[in-house]
């Protein structure tokens, strides 16, 4: 997804343990949200759906949505890091 990029030196971007590296890492740190980012950070940042039709469909305002992606991410960046994931 394009809000989080990674990099990856290209040792680590060729060879199949370190795609499974990054896979795990990016699990893990969507594993760590707290439900409500982390279903945003879902609808948002993987299936890139617009904010108006998250809004519509948890029921809460555009705001929220906006609110709860921008925290999804800093935590995503946070976890990342963490991690040693470069981001």
């Amino acid at each position: 997804f394009d809000v989080v990029a990674f990099s990856l030196t290209e040792a680590d971007s060729s060879s199949v343990a370190g795609r499974h590296a990054l896979a795990d890492a990016i699990v893990r740190a969507f594993d760590s949200l707290p439900t409500k980012l982390r279903v945003v950070a879902t609808l948002g940042l993987i299936e890139e759906r617009p904010h108006a039709e998250i809004a519509e469909a948890l029921g809460v305002p555009i705001g929220t949505v906006k609110s709860r992606l921008s925290r999804a991410t800093a935590k995503l960046r946070k976890e990342l890091d963490r991690l040693e994931v470069d981001t």
